[in-house]
């Protein structure tokens, strides 16, 4: 079986999570580094400022999804285990872990956990049936409705073009 992040979609995703960590690394003045494409990792991009690393994230894409539509939901639904092994990364590296998603009119994030491990979000775990990649298929597990109550904008597309603030230390962020 090819991985999902082989294909062109695949392939395509990753560009696009990509340009949207880097966005958010511009706001949050930290540098965004990506995971090695070609394999599963459990995060997908590692924030820095300062030489120090403040930050660990899933990045989502999703092109169809507006943010009105997001409301509209009342939830945003993600593989609990994949917010779970970001959790986990977080609390070994000592850092804050977020969910990151880029839709068609705004970049909004939700800080999943501290850097002790500790959930932040509210949620609802159920095992419900949904697509299983970017190519699709389908996929039975468990997934996380989280709450917009933790859901914060890192932007909106039309908003003014994001210049880097000067540079700050880990102490400085604020999620």
């Amino acid at each position: 079986m090819t991985l999902a992040c082989l294909t062109p979609k695949g392939r395509e995703a990753i560009e696009r999570q990509l340009d949207i960590a880097r966005r958010c690394g511009t706001i949050w003045c930290a540098g965004a580094v990506a995971t090695p494409s070609h394999r599963e990792a459990g995060i997908d991009v590692l924030f820095h400022r300062a030489d120090a690393l403040v930050a660990v994230a899933e990045v989502k894409w999703r092109p169809n999804l507006t943010l009105e539509q997001l409301h509209g939901f009342g939830s945003y639904l993600v593989t609990f285990e994949k917010i779970n092994g970001l959790r986990i990364a977080g609390r070994d590296l000592c850092v804050s872990s977020l969910l990151i998603v880029g839709l068609v009119d705004a970049i909004v994030y939700w800080p999943i956990a501290d850097g002790d491990g500790n959930w932040l979000p509210s949620m609802t775990i159920q095992k419900t049936t949904t697509q299983a990649t970017v190519n699709g298929g389908v996929a039975t597990r468990a997934n996380a409705y989280l709450t917009l109550t933790h859901m914060r904008i890192a932007v909106r597309v039309g908003d003014a073009p994001v210049e880097p603030a000067p540079p700050l230390t880990a102490d400085d962020i604020v999620w």
